[in-house]
């Protein structure tokens, strides 16, 4: 872990946790990934929770700090 800190590994990584939101508005996706949509939740049960998350988190990520 000590060598690849010299190194510069994780130079401007943003770590999650450290925000309030637990969001760091950063992304590691390839360009061309970033548009696919990979999960729909369905609007029943716990899902309907996730669906008002995923828009909290995609408004954050659109304001970049």
């Amino acid at each position: 872990a000590r060598l690849m800190k010299e190194i510069g590994y994780s130079r401007g990584y943003k770590y999650d946790h450290d925000y309030d939101e637990g969001i760091s508005r950063q992304s590691y996706l390839p360009e061309k990934l970033l548009k696919e949509k990979y999960y729909t939740p369905t609007g029943r049960g716990y899902e309907k929770e996730l669906i008002d998350r995923l828009k909290k988190i995609n408004k954050l990520r659109q304001n970049k700090d």
